[in-house]
C-alpha cells in the first residue's frame, strides 16, 4: 500500500465513519469495477471513519477524501494490490465536521474508474477531553503538521493541529499517561502508562499503539526484568524500545555517616526488544558514585525525596542518529553522551562536568528533553530552577576537545517558566516548540524567542511533540 498526499497510513485495517444520512451501504451498480462503497462510524472513536469498498473484479484501490469548502487539500490513501475488498480507516478528522469521499479502483488492464462523491459527517468529540486554549487569538502562524500530548490525569494520547482542534485521540484504559512518543516510521505511540504501586514516579505499563487505535504492546511493570522505568520511552530504527529506569545499588557510606551497606537508587536506559525483553541495560553506577557525594546522607531539602532515595533523577534517553544515547540528568545538572555500543560516557555536559563552556551561566540548572537540533547540536529544555525563569538552550561541541560553544539561548516568558518536567524541540530549523508543564502552556517560537503560537491546556502533560506526518 502506498500512501501520498497530506495523510500517511501504514496497514490494513478496519476503520469507521458517518454519512450525513446515517450509516449506510452505497452501491454502484453502474459501474465496472466499483461494486459496494460502506461508510459507518467506528464505534470506539468519532475520530476514525470506517470505509469498506467491494469490487466487482480485483482492482488497486486509491481513496480520495477532503473537508467541505477545502477542495484544494485533498488527503489519498494508495493500496497498490489487486483485490476485490478492501477495509481501512480515515483518521485524522476534526470534529463536527462535514468530509467528501472519492474511490477510485484500477484493474489489471488498466481500467480506471471513478465513483460518485460520497459525504460523511463526523461526530462530536466526547466530554471530558483536554480542553486546548488559544492565549494568541490574533495570530497568524500556522504548520502542517501535528502537536501531541498525553493527559497525566484521565490517560488519553492526544493530537491537535495548528487551530487547536483535536483531531486524534486515543484513550489509555483510565491509566496517567505519564510519558509518551511517537515513532514516525511504524506510526505508532509509545508511553509509559499508569504508577507502579512500590515506587514513585515509575510507570505501570509500557504500551505501544498505531495511528488506528490498535494496540501493539501493552504489559505490565512485574513483567520487566527491571520494572522500574520512568519518564522517558522511544522506539529505535531497529524496532526496540528504549527506556529510562532506575537502578538500585548498595553502597558503603560510611565516610558520610551512613551504614555500610546504604541502597542509593540511580538511574540508566535499557534496551527493549518488541516484546518487553531486556537486551541490554547501561547504569550510571559504572560510572560515577554516590561514595563520592558528600551530600549523599542529605535530607529530602527542596526535593521530594533524599539523595539516596533519588540520586540522579534521569528523564532522557535520547537515541542519536550515530547510535549513541544523551542521557539527561536532572539533579546533577548533566547532559552525558552514551556510546550505544560500549557503554562509555563520551562526555559529560552541565556543571562539574568534562565539557567546557566559557561563559558557566550557560549550563543548565536542572534540565529535560535532551535531544539533537536539526544542525547535531545538543538541545535541552533549562528548567531555570534558581532564577525561576527557563530557557531553551542549544550547545556544539566538540568530543575531541571536550570544549563546547551556546548556539541557542533562548529565555521564555515568564508566564511559562517551569521548575521541573517540560521540553523543547526543533520543529525545523527555524521554529521550536517548547511545553511548560507547571502552567499547562505549549508554544511556538522563532530562534530570536517571539511566540508564534500559544495554547493552554486545562490538565497537565509531560512534554509536547511536534509529528509532521506530511512527509
Amino acid at each position: 500500500m502506498r500512501i501520498v498526499g497530506l495523510l500517511l497510513i501504514v496497514g490494513f485495517l478496519l476503520s469507521a465513519c458517518q454519512s450525513e444520512e446515517g450509516d449506510k451501504q452505497m452501491g454502484e451498480s453502474d459501474n465496472e469495477l466499483i461494486d459496494i462503497v460502506k461508510i459507518q462510524d467506528d464505534p470506539d472513536n468519532v475520530l476514525r471513519i470506517d470505509v469498506e469498498v467491494t469490487m466487482k473484479e480485483s482492482a488497486t484501490l486509491k481513496l480520495v477524501y477532503w473537508k467541505d469548502g477545502n477542495e484544494s487539500v485533498k488527503r489519498e490513501l494508495v493500496f497498490d494490490d489487486q483485490k476485490q475488498s478492501w477495509a481501512t480507516k480515515l483518521i485524522l478528522l476534526e470534529e463536527q465536521t462535514k468530509y467528501w469521499l472519492k474511490v477510485y479502483a484500477s484493474n489489471q488492464n488498466g481500467m480506471v474508474e471513478e465513483s460518485k462523491p460520497f459525504q460523511f459527517i463526523t461526530k462530536a468529540l466526547p466530554d471530558g477531553l483536554m480542553k486546548f486554549t488559544n492565549l494568541m487569538p490574533d495570530y497568524t502562524y500556522t504548520f502542517n503538521g501535528y502537536i501531541h500530548v498525553g493527559d497525566k490525569q484521565q490517560g488519553t494520547l492526544y493530537l491537535i493541529n495548528a487551530e487547536g482542534k483535536v483531531v486524534w485521540y486515543q484513550p489509555t484504559d483510565d491509566l496517567s499517561v505519564i510519558c509518551s512518543g511517537f515513532d514516525p516510521k511504524t506510526k505508532t505511540f509509545q508511553a509509559i502508562l499508569g504508577f507502579n504501586p512500590n515506587e514513585s514516579f515509575t510507570g505501570e505499563y509500557i504500551y505501544v499503539v498505531d495511528l488506528y487505535g490498535n494496540v501493539k504492546l501493552k504489559k505490565y511493570y512485574a513483567h520487566f526484568d527491571n520494572p522500574y522505568f520512568h519518564h522517558d520511552i522511544q522506539m529505535l530504527d531497529n524496532g526496540d524500545l528504549v527506556v529510562v529506569n532506575q537502578i538500585r545499588q548498595s553502597f558503603d557510606l560510611t565516610r558520610w555517616g551512613g551504614s555500610s551497606n546504604e541502597m542509593v537508587t540511580g538511574d540508566g536506559f535499557s534496551i527493549l526488544d518488541f516484546s518487553g525483553n531486556t537486551k541490554w541495560t547501561w547504569s550510571a553506577f559504572d560510572f560515577i558514585s554516590p561514595e563520592d557525594d558528600p551530600d549523599i546522607m542529605g535530607d529530602r531539602g527542596e526535593f521530594q525525596y533524599t539523595p539516596r532515595e533519588d540520586w540522579l533523577h534521569a528523564n532522557t534517553a535520547y537515541p542519536c542518529p550515530d547510535g549513541d544515547f544523551l542521557v539527561s540528568f536532572n539533579r546533577i545538572r548533566q547532559v552525558w553522551k552514551v556510546d550505544g555500543r560500549t557503554g562509555e560516557v563520551i562526555y559529560k555536559l552541565g556543571r562539574n562536568g568534562d565539557v567546557h563552556l566559557t561563559n558557566p551561566e550557560d549550563f543548565s540548572d536542572r534540565q529535560h528533553a535532551a535531544s539533537l537540533t536539526p544542525d547535531g547540536d545538543v538541545m535541552i529544555y533549562d528548567n531555570g530552577y534558581t532564577n525561576k525563569r527557563s530557557r531553551v538552550m542549544a550547545y556544539r561541541i566538540n568530543e575531541i576537545t571536550k570544549q563546547a560553544e551556546v548556539t541557542m539561548r533562548i529565555v521564555l516568558p515568564k508566564e511559562d517558566f517551569s521548575v521541573n518536567q517540560s521540553s523543547a524541540y526543533c520543529m525545523n530549523n527555524n521554529r521550536i516548540l517548547f511545553g511548560s508543564v507547571v502552567l499547562k502552556t505549549i508554544g511556538v517560537i522563532d530562534k530570536n524567542g517571539n511566540l508564534m503560537w500559544h495554547y493552554k491546556t486545562n490538565r497537565p502533560f509531560y512534554r509536547a511533540l511536534y509529528i509532521d506526518l506530511n512527509y
